[in-house]
């Protein structure tokens, strides 16, 4: 999650915001990461680089509760019905009494229809890399594997309901590591 767009801490109030109108923006505006099966280390929050003045430590303390109310909160995703309805039209192909049209108009309709499915299903997933390091190989790694498994288990929906409540977990133990 970039700290430029959607999250720009540098607007006036946005690193003051209370945590919970953070997440319910990011959950209405479909960009709250997917951080089932992620394990988050939310590591220099608050620290600055010249010429940045230092912040204030009561912003320091509200701005890593936004981070790990992300965290928990993109974590609750994959128990939704939303996340296993996508996730289900993910891994099946068209309804046996749909026909596809022919050519390639039908197939276009029908792989954008297929990739918007796959996108929803993994945004949150995919959004973690932000959170986690977006070039950080451990993360890719992991957020491709748990992409993956959920796609190809036979049990796909109830492993996104255990990386949910191991990624909830983990915003937990941030959350009382942080305090």
């Amino acid at each position: 999650m970039s700290t430029v767009e959607p999250l720009d801490f540098s607007l006036a109030g946005v690193i003051d915001a209370k945590p919970a109108d953070i997440v319910s923006y990011l959950q209405d505006s479909a960009q709250l990461p997917d951080l089932a099966g992620i394990g988050v280390v939310l590591t220099g929050i608050g620290e600055e680089a010249a010429p940045q003045p230092a912040l204030p430590q009561p912003s320091r303390t509200n701005l890593t509760a936004i981070w790990t109310s992300i965290v928990v909160a993109a974590g609750a995703l994959q128990f939704t019905a939303w996340k296993a309805y996508h996730l289900a039209c993910c891994r099946t192909g068209p309804n046996p009494g749909q026909r596809l049209r022919a050519g390639a108009a039908g197939a276009w309709r029908h792989g954008v229809r297929l990739g918007l499915h796959c996108s929803f299903s993994s945004a949150g997933l995919t959004a973690l890399l932000f959170a986690a390091g977006l070039m950080d190989l451990r993360a890719m790694a992991a957020v491709t594997a748990a992409i993956t498994v959920e796609r190809l288990a036979p049990a796909g929906e109830r492993i996104a309901r255990a990386t949910g409540a191991a990624v909830a977990a983990a915003g937990v133990c941030v959350t009382l590591w942080a305090v």
